[in-house]
């Protein structure tokens, strides 16, 4: 805080916070201001539990970065709800993109701020990328198409954080490839060409197909808000509740330091049903 009497923000931070005045003590939160000459106590909170999750197997790595393979329902960040159980906390290292937490497959990891830069450059680029596998829900009738549709907050929506299709929206364009087909599922592989929030999930819901097991995105809503509450849902057998059967199959790139061409393959998940791999 500055020394000329302004007020100052106390930065947010995982603890409890009590502030010590002439005519009172109680408790502050992050956005109160505090004035110089004031006493604040900060109570540090009790170490983070172990993560409930075996470390996940390497896949690749380099000097300042590490490819995972993301099992679905973990974490790739902190989370209030659940403090200490995700990948940035147990690995020390920070997800240079995002998977969703019931997305399984690549992650790519980095404990170097020049290093992060460089891949946060390479994916704003397009220069970075990344194949997934998805299983939906009927027959895909086209062997291989492009979804472009502008993604934007739903309004159908009563769900904070789901987007949709919104010709307002910002622009969102997937590649989506047939690799078979099953009586009521089809397996596809997919590219993005944008990097939109939940952009996969979004379109293939958009087109009539969306992912198995994705209470989002599914066809009802609700079982997403009933599982939020801890209420029973119905889920497609042999799927564990909240799992949608997505998963980052492969990562392509050069590497930040010695510009060498990786390129990064996560096993076949075994949740999928369908047995061959690509």
């Amino acid at each position: 805080m500055r020394g000329d009497g302004a007020s100052a923000k106390l930065s947010q931070c995982p603890c409890e916070v009590e502030q010590q005045r002439a005519d009172a003590l109680c408790v502050v939160k992050s956005c109160i201001d505090v004035t110089v000459g004031e006493v604040v106590t900060i109570a540090v909170s009790a170490p983070v539990a172990a993560a409930t999750f075996a470390v996940p197997k390497a896949l690749a790595r380099g000097a300042f970065w590490i490819v995972v393979d993301k099992p679905a329902g973990v974490r790739c960040t902190p989370s209030s709800r659940d403090p200490g159980n995700d990948l940035t906390t147990q690995l020390g290292m920070a997800p240079a993109h995002r998977l969703d937490r019931f997305t399984s497959g690549c992650l790519l990891l980095t404990d170097e701020r020049g290093t992060a830069r460089a891949f946060d450059l390479a994916f704003r680029a397009h220069s970075i990328t990344k194949t997934y596998v998805a299983v939906v829900e009927g027959r895909v009738l086209r062997d291989q198409f492009v979804i472009d549709a502008p993604l934007g907050r739903d309004p159908r929506s009563r769900i904070h954080g789901k987007v949709g299709v919104d010709a307002a929206g910002v622009a969102a364009s997937t590649w989506v490839e047939v690799l078979a087909r099953a009586d009521d599922r089809t397996l596809l592989r997919l590219r993005p060409r944008t990097g939109r929030r939940h952009q996969l999930r979004a379109h293939l819901a958009h087109i009539g197909h969306p992912i198995v097991g994705d209470l989002l995105y599914g066809r009802d809503e609700r079982q997403f808000v009933r599982w939020q509450r801890g209420q029973p849902i119905e889920v497609p057998s042999g799927i564990e509740p909240g799992r949608h059967l997505l998963h980052a199959h492969s990562l392509a790139f050069r590497e930040p330091m010695t510009a060498a061409s990786i390129e990064v393959e996560a096993p076949w998940p075994a949740d999928f049903g369908f047995v061959t791999p690509i």
